[in-house]
């Protein structure tokens, strides 16, 4: 069917339902066409149209993955420095052939009250708040997103849901951290209080 588009257009004072009529017929006339993730149905009642839910993935740094009692992170840097998990870089170590390592997590480092637990990324600075590339950042699991200890900074990559009992592992990651991190410390003077860290 040719669309008339002057039929379907009401001006002032034109009767609107002739117009409406016509778009009607305009719209019926159309075929619909499916690909890309689109699906059509057709049936007594109609036309249904169903599409996939799935957006375009976003590979960032410091993406948290968690399989059982494990956890893996992907690449990131802080200050220029890649983080490590019992001594490895989290990437893996293309030198040594050692895979990207795995960060063992447990129940019992979760907060029980609240079932919840944290991937975080944690320094210990030099004197000078500067970050020392031989004593690099390293990913730590536990209770609380930050430390108690003033010398040591944390900051969270992940937030992890378990279920009741802990005992399947976590059931959901919340994702925290997207970019690689620069890291800053406050030195206050004596008698001034402690320092303040800063992932930015």
């Amino acid at each position: 069917m040719i669309i008339d588009w002057n039929k379907i257009e009401a001006r002032a004072g034109d009767p609107v339902l002739p117009a409406w009529d016509a778009m009607k017929r305009a719209v019926r006339s159309l075929r619909l066409i499916q690909g890309g993730g689109v699906r059509l149905a057709y049936g007594a009642e109609g036309t249904a149209i169903s599409a996939e839910d799935g957006g375009a993935s976003f590979s960032h740094p410091f993406t948290v993955s968690v399989s059982g009692n494990g956890v893996t992170v992907s690449k990131g840097l802080v200050g220029n420095i890649e983080p490590v998990i019992n001594g490895a870089p989290v990437s893996g170590d293309a030198n040594s052939g050692q895979g990207q390592p795995t960060l063992a997590i447990s129940a019992g480092q979760m907060d029980a009250a609240t079932l919840q637990s944290w991937v975080c990324v944690e320094v210990r600075p030099k004197g000078d708040g500067t970050l020392d590339p031989n004593a690099p950042p390293t990913i730590t699991h536990g209770a609380m997103p930050t430390s108690t200890d003033p010398t040591v900074g944390r900051c969270p990559l992940a937030l992890l849901l378990w279920a009741s009992n802990g005992a399947a592992g976590p059931s959901q990651v919340y994702q925290v951290t997207y970019f690689n991190l620069r890291y800053e410390r406050t030195n206050p003077g004596a008698g001034q209080g402690v320092a303040q860290h800063f992932f930015l």
